[in-house]
């Protein structure tokens, strides 16, 4: 892990923390460079959720997931919190 805070709540599993680890790297590494990145991953209800927050001068972005399947979990975070990224950066730096 990078600069970026990750908690698990009631998430006990290395495999799945690791996986969330490695997202939030991900992330902060398309990320401005000044960027706080901050995650909370959580499981509750029978359901695992997700707070992304990414900060910084140029870029302020606040996310919530929730979904059933660790899986569904982490690409609906990748997808999506990357995407937003990507759009932020090409509009960045089109000019």
């Amino acid at each position: 892990m990078m600069n970026s805070q990750v908690v698990f709540q009631d998430i006990e599993s290395p495999v799945h923390r690791q996986q969330m680890t490695a997202i939030m790297d991900d992330l902060e590494m398309l990320s401005p460079s000044d960027a706080a990145v901050r995650a909370t991953f959580r499981f509750l209800g029978g359901k695992f959720l997700a707070d992304i927050k990414i900060a910084s001068e140029t870029l302020s972005m606040t996310t919530a997931f929730s979904a059933g399947a660790i899986g569904d979990l982490l690409d609906g975070v990748r997808s999506k919190v990357m995407d937003r990224i990507l759009i932020w950066r090409s509009e960045r730096f089109a000019c």
